[in-house]
């Protein structure tokens, strides 16, 4: 009995006769022939690609699969400084940074797989351990038959197990699919440039893991923000706690370290001059410098998301830090004014009491009033304002016993003014000491120097002669 195997170089394909019984094994196929029979006659046939090595296969997966963790990893790092900022205790990022990192890395290794292997064939890592990817009929793989062999990675969990089980070397994704992974005959040498981009790859990857954990376990950082003094409305403050951490220490033990501190409003306008502090000095018993910062909202401070940036600056190495805190500011009273307006008026005969009945306690002759409002629609010239103040008396009988067209001058400079900007205004008015019994009336004019708008109030009350 003969036995000729189809597939083996050098061997050539035989014909069949009646008597041939034909066997096929794996990619090999045996023809058994009688010991005596017709002639059989040998033609050549080119063979056809060889089934790829299931040892071949695994290197292309571990390939592929390590540029992909490095991206993960880089990925949890940056969401998890952006998110929750360093953190003291080593490890990697858990909760929801590195479930988003996963999911990232997930979706963008099956666009990899995908497109990889239905526009060429192959991923990177194939093409280097010398396989692809085609069609049962030989034909070049698409992206179809790509996308239904990559879905179905997520079920064929056992792909390798199947592979070895398989005939042909296909895994439960290849047989649905209608694909098969043979051996490619690449050029040594675009492998070997391929290898060289892939080791490439591999350094930045893990270089950029290493920079991007240092910087969320290991540097300099800001740490423990948290509000003392919440402000939720204009005229509120707000005051701050901080630790630092990550710092370098001087021979003596000492740190040495620059915080700087600036407070932008809703609109991005600065509520104050950045304020510098410098710390030299031990650490507390925890290892960290303490911190803290407190800053008044101005009455006309506009409604929205503020934000504290904190920026902190090591004076013993090239190390910087910074770290932005968000509050929201809301008052409803504080709608924007189309021309100047004049808002809780309130005049008084105690500094910061009541308002004047217009009958009741008597404001005495020698007295004083004290005027408080707020003005808005005022007019800027750059940060400058320019109000114009001023106080008229009248008794009971329409006389006019105090008359001061310019009592007030008001030239103040506000850095950031939004629309519902307004000009607190307070004055104290000193009453004639002959003031006639009866009811008088205040009235205050205000002219803005910019606009040239002008807005009056009256108020009345009981007044008598001093004492």
């Amino acid at each position: 009995m003969v036995t000729v195997k189809r597939g083996e170089e050098g061997a050539g394909l035989l014909t069949r006769s009646p008597a041939c019984r034909i066997i096929e094994r794996d990619s090999a196929m045996e023809y058994i022939l009688p010991p005596s029979g017709p002639p059989v006659v040998a033609v050549d046939a080119p063979a056809g690609p060889r089934r790829a090595r299931l040892d071949a296969r695994l290197l292309a997966f571990v390939l592929d699969a390590a540029p992909l963790a490095t991206l993960g990893v880089v990925t949890a790092l940056v969401l998890a400084m952006f998110w929750e900022g360093p953190r003291d205790s080593g490890g990697y990022p858990t909760g929801l940074p590195a479930y988003l990192a996963g999911g990232l890395t997930l979706l963008t290794g099956f666009l990899y797989f995908w497109l990889s292997e239905g526009r060429s064939g192959a991923t990177a890592g194939k093409l280097i351990a010398g396989i692809r990817v085609c069609k049962a009929d030989g034909q070049a793989c698409d992206l179809r038959a790509s996308l239904i062999r990559n879905l179905l990675r997520l079920v064929d969990v056992l792909g390798f197990l199947m592979a070895l089980r398989s005939v042909k070397r296909q895994r439960i994704g290849d047989e649905f699919a209608r694909t098969l992974v043979v051996q490619d005959e690449a050029a040594p040498a675009a492998r070997g440039r391929l290898a060289a981009l892939w080791l490439s790859f591999i350094a930045f990857g893990c270089a950029g893991s290493f920079l991007a954990h240092w910087k969320y376990t290991g540097a300099l950082r800001i740490r423990d923000l948290r509000f003392q003094q919440p402000a939720g409305r204009p005229g509120g403050t707000v005051s701050i706690r901080y630790d630092v951490r990550g710092y370098a220490l001087s021979p003596s033990g000492a740190a040495d370290l620059t915080v700087t501190t600036a407070t932008l409003a809703s609109n991005g306008a600065p509520l104050h001059r950045p304020r510098a502090d410098h710390f030299l000095g031990p650490s507390n018993s925890n290892g960290a410098v303490g911190g803290s910062f407190t800053v008044r909202l101005p009455d006309w401070a506009p409604l929205g998301i503020y934000r504290i940036r904190i920026g902190l600056h090591d004076n013993l190495r090239p190390a910087l830090s910074e770290v932005v805190l968000r509050f929201a500011v809301e008052d409803r009273s504080l709608a924007a004014a189309a021309s100047l307006e004049i808002r809780d008026f309130q005049l008084s005969s105690i500094r910061d009491g009541p308002p004047l009945p217009v009958s009741g306690p008597l404001l005495y002759g020698g007295g004083a009033l004290y005027l408080r409002l707020r003005l808005f629609g005022v007019r800027f010239q750059g940060d400058q304002v320019k109000v114009r103040i001023g106080a008229r008396l009248t008794g009971p009988g329409g006389n006019v016993v105090l008359d001061r067209p310019d009592w007030m001058e008001i030239g103040d400079r506000y850095e950031g003014h939004p629309a519902n900007f307004f000009l607190p205004v307070r004055g104290e008015l000193a009453a004639p000491a002959d003031l006639e019994k009866g009811i008088h009336t205040a009235t205050f004019t205000f002219t803005d120097g910019f606009s040239s708008a002008t807005v009056a109030r009256q108020a009345r009350f009981e007044a008598a002669p001093g004492g």
